[in-house]
C-alpha cells in the first residue's frame, strides 16, 4: 500500500480554496500601505502648502514626516511578515516592484537640487508605475486607474508653479492611494465575510 494518501475531489478543491484565500488576506494587509502612505503623503503637502500661503520660512520641513513613515511601514511589514515562510508569486513579484519603486524614488529625491520644480512631477510619474502595475498585478482596477490619474497628474504638474504642485500632489495622492486603499480593503474584508458564511 502507498504510503502516500490521495486527495479526495473534496479535499483538492478546500486546498485551493484555502491557498487563494490566503493570498487575499494578504491582499487585504497590503491595503494598510496605500492609506498609510497615501494620508502620510496627502497630509504633507496640504501643509506644506498651508505654511507657504502663511510665509513659514521652514515650510520644507514638514517633509521630515517621510522618514518616520517609512520606520513605521517597515515595522508593520516586519509584523505582518513574521512567522510566515512562503510567498506567492504575486506577492513576490509586489516586492520587487515595490524595490524598485523605492530606488528609483530615492534618486528622484537626491536628484532634487538638479530637479528643481521639476520633482514631484517626477515622483507623480512614478507613483503611476507603481500603481499601474501593483493594480494589474492584483487585478485591481482601483490601483489600476489611480496610476492613471497620477501619470495625468504628472503632465499637469509639469507646467504649473511649485505651489500648485502640492494640490496636485494632494490630490494624485487621494485618487491613486487612499479611496483605492479604502476599496481594496473594503473588498477583502466583504470576500472574507462570505467565504466565513
Amino acid at each position: 500500500m502507498s504510503a502516500t494518501k490521495e486527495m479526495t475531489h473534496e479535499e483538492s478543491l478546500r486546498l485551493i480554496k484555502n491557498m487563494i484565500q490566503s493570498v487575499k488576506s494578504d491582499f487585504e494587509d497590503d491595503s494598510f500601505q496605500y492609506l498609510f502612505w497615501g494620508w502620510l503623503v496627502f497630509s504633507a503637502a496640504i501643509i506644506h502648502y498651508t505654511l507657504i500661503q502663511l510665509n513659514y520660512e521652514y515650510a520644507s520641513l514638514v517633509w521630515l514626516l517621510m522618514p518616520v513613515g517609512g520606520i513605521v511601514s517597515a515595522l508593520h511589514s516586519r509584523k505582518q511578515n513574521k512567522g510566515r515562510k512562503a510567498k506567492s508569486f504575486v506577492e513576490q513579484f509586489i516586492n520587487h516592484i515595490s524595490t524598485a519603486f523605492l530606488i528609483s524614488l530615492t534618486i528622484v529625491l537626491f536628484s532634487m537640487p538638479h530637479l528643481q520644480e521639476s520633482c514631484y512631477p517626477m515622483i507623480l510619474v512614478l507613483y503611476g508605475i507603481f500603481l499601474y502595475t501593483c493594480g494589474s498585478a492584483i487585478e485591481f482596477n482601483p490601483l489600476r486607474f489611480g496610476g492613471a490619474l497620477n501619470w495625468i497628474a504628472a503632465l499637469i504638474a509639469f507646467n504649473v508653479s511649485f505651489e500648485i504642485q502640492l494640490l496636485i500632489l494632494a490630490g494624485a495622492v487621494l485618487g491613486g492611494y487612499i479611496i483605492p486603499g479604502y476599496l481594496l480593503k473594503r473588498k477583502y474584508s466583504n470576500q472574507q465575510s462570505l467565504n466565513a458564511a
